[in-house]
């Protein structure tokens, strides 16, 4: 069994699969990218991002510079422990060193969540009670299915 999926009821995962789109847009209003974890950094450095979340950030700035994107909403808090950097801190760092062309973009991030539930809470508050734009979650394929049921 895949880690996380079991907390997931049946009932929430047909949910998910009966939403989807048959068309997926060419473009979004909002892409999401999720936070997968940090590590402090012991030598005075700032936090280290999760490879996961070094790719994360990586397609999210793929899909700006294409203009797959109007906006990048980087989602989690401090994961490493409350002395360090959040993961939005931290992976906002890490788009614009790969990305500096993407320094006047429009970039929010959520720094509060520890989790994919409050992950989805917090960004939903950031976006509005009555957001009605296309939303685009970045994660990986092993977290999709949670990620989308929680959003």
């Amino acid at each position: 069994m895949v880690e996380g999926l079991s907390e997931i009821p049946d009932e929430e995962i047909e949910r998910v699969e009966a939403e989807k789109s048959p068309e997926t847009p060419s473009y979004f209003d909002v892409a999401i990218i999720l936070g997968s974890g940090t590590r402090p950094n012991f030598e005075g450095e700032m936090t280290k991002l999760s490879i996961d979340s070094k790719l994360r950030v990586l397609a999210g700035g793929e899909i700006a510079l294409k203009g797959k994107a109007q906006n990048l909403i980087l989602s989690g808090g401090k994961t490493a422990g409350p002395n360090n950097s959040s993961e939005a801190e931290v992976m906002k760092s890490y788009l614009l060193k790969k990305f500096p062309e993407l320094s006047d973009f429009p970039i929010s991030i959520e720094d509060s969540s520890i989790d994919s539930i409050e992950n989805a809470k917090l960004v939903a508050e950031l976006l509005g009670e009555d957001y009605e734009g296309t939303v685009l979650l970045v994660t990986n394929g092993f977290h999709m299915l949670r990620a989308a049921g929680n959003f």
